[in-house]
């Protein structure tokens, strides 16, 4: 009886081992392929997971090396006076002379190139001289000329400033005060830059010499107070002019306004002028100062039927002198 009872047990067992088997060996086979996967999967993604971003230190880039810049410099120029035909060619080709020459001299004494750099700094110097010689000559004003030519008036900046060396200081003072405005010492960029410029605030800058102001031909706005300016000619050419204030400087002459038709806003207060018959052509005038000049009268304004103000404080002329009307216009 025990022995029959130990048999049927282990029969049991055996059926039950083999149900087992048959549910273990039904597994679908894309299900088996899927565990493997992703087991796969993590393992890798363990294994080459990396340092978090801000633990791995970002390379700082290298500053510009100022030897191979004057290089590369110089290498541009000699490009450029290879097919250099006209003017501002030439002027283009000395700019880029001064600029590696610059670039040169900053080479620090520290540097394996320092010695490179002096012994080219001369002869940069030779081929900068060369191409000045080839652009062409600066009109400079001279206090016995009373005329600029239209020739004149269109030097553009990246003359003026290429050929700086050859100009009277208060033209080069002018120059510098400019490539200060324009953020750069690269003549040719500083050209780009202040060619569309539209306004220009050179406040108590020293300034004397308007020469390089002259091709700024874009300029609306020119705000020239407490300088030392005595010669208007150059701005002449400066057409596109609506507001312009030159108080406090040493203008005795205004005739060179008369070409800006397009005033509408003129400060000459704190000058020496008597004669204010050349602003009578200047019939866009909406407000005009004249006070602490030298007038004796201001008859010929009556034609600038625009004006809402004129100021006139401080002058050696009646009170009753008004050439406006109403009298209320002008301010005593």
């Amino acid at each position: 009886m025990q022995c029959r009872q130990e048999i049927m047990f282990f029969s049991l067992l055996a059926i039950a081992m083999s149900f087992s088997t048959l549910s273990c060996s039904s597994t679908s086979p894309k299900l088996a392929t899927a565990k493997m996967a992703t087991a796969k999967t993590t393992k890798f993604a363990i294994a080459s997971a990396s340092p978090p971003a801000a633990l791995t230190p970002t390379p700082k880039p290298k500053s510009p090396d100022s030897f191979q810049t004057a290089i590369d410099l110089a290498t541009g120029a000699t490009s450029i006076a290879q097919s250099a035909e006209s003017t501002e060619d030439w002027s283009l080709v000395a700019s880029q002379w001064q600029t590696a020459i610059a670039r040169l001299q900053s080479v620090s004494k520290s540097s394996p190139n320092y010695a490179k750099a002096q012994k080219k700094v001369a002869e940069y110097q030779r081929n900068l001289n060369a191409s000045q010689k080839k652009a062409k000559p600066l009109f400079v004003v001279s206090v016995a000329q009373t005329q600029l030519s239209q020739s004149d008036y269109l030097v553009s900046f990246l003359q003026w400033c290429s050929q700086q060396d050859r100009l009277p200081a208060s033209a080069r003072h002018t120059v510098k005060v400019l490539l200060k405005e324009a953020k750069t010492q690269n003549c040719y960029w500083a050209d780009k830059v202040l060619a569309e410029r539209t306004s220009l605030n050179l406040h108590n800058k020293q300034i004397s010499h308007l020469g390089p102001i002259s091709s700024l031909r874009n300029l609306q706005f020119l705000l020239l107070t407490q300088n030392q300016i005595s010669d208007l000619r150059p701005l002449s050419a400066l057409t596109n002019l609506a507001w312009l204030d030159l108080d406090s400087n040493h203008i005795s002459d205004v005739r060179p306004l008369a070409p800006l038709n397009n005033l509408n806003w003129l400060n000459l207060k704190s000058n020496r002028i008597a004669d204010v018959r050349p602003l009578s052509s200047l019939t866009n005038l909406t407000w005009l100062n004249l006070d602490a000049n030298r007038l004796s009268n201001a008859n010929s304004l009556s034609s600038l039927f625009k004006l809402t103000a004129l100021k006139l404080a401080n002058n050696p002329m009646s009170r009753s002198a008004c050439p406006l009307t109403p009298a209320s216009l002008c301010k005593f």
